[in-house]
């Protein structure tokens, strides 16, 4: 859900999508999700999007692609998974700016390898 949500909001918002990607993986709304609460976990993208504090996301002149976002939504929701911790400390322990340098190289392989070679990294 998380690279579908960035992929389609990133994008279609003209927004940077590393800007994006960090402010909601730290955003209250995640922290709610992160914590089972039933009403965030099954609440629809347009309503996460409506109230996802969005005063501090970037404007981007070009978005790297499409693709690209999906691919780093998904790659930090299987590390969460995988490492079995809040988004907000995922995003902490690898920037979004790390992870992006590295795509090319890294989205050929199988994003589940890479992302517990990641949860690896973080411990």
């Amino acid at each position: 859900m998380a690279g579908d949500f960035i992929q389609r909001k990133a994008v279609s918002w003209q927004k940077n999508g590393l800007s994006f990607a960090e402010t909601y993986m730290r955003s209250t709304v995640r922290k709610h999700i992160d914590g089972g609460m039933a009403v965030y976990c099954t609440m629809p993208g347009e309503e996460i999007f409506h109230i996802l504090d969005k005063s501090n996301i970037k404007t981007c002149e070009q978005w790297q692609d499409d693709i690209m976002a999906k691919w780093i939504g998904e790659f930090y929701s299987l590390v969460q998974w995988y490492s079995n911790v809040y988004s907000d400390e995922v995003v902490s322990k690898i920037k979004p700016i790390d992870v992006i340098s590295r795509y090319n190289a890294l989205h050929d392989t199988d994003i589940r390898l890479v992302a517990q070679k990641y949860k690896e990294k973080m411990q």
